[in-house]
């Protein structure tokens, strides 16, 4: 079994074994979470918005390779 989390958190990062994570920039997530609400607000017929946050995959013992 493979375990993955979201956000890097500092228990992951030192529990055994070790939380592979997706880690994204929360400062980005936020202004964009609002940027879009505002815009939803300004516009509610637009269509939705797709965003790709910048993103890094952190590979930890928890995703150790199969086999």
């Amino acid at each position: 079994m493979a375990v993955i989390g979201i956000g890097d958190s500092a228990e992951g990062r030192y529990s055994r074994p070790t939380l592979t994570s997706v880690s994204a920039d929360p400062a980005f997530l936020a202004r964009t979470a609002v940027a879009l609400a505002v815009a939803r607000l300004d516009r509610p017929g637009a269509p939705p918005a797709r965003i790709t946050a910048p993103h890094a995959i952190l590979p930890r013992e928890s995703t150790g390779p199969a086999g």
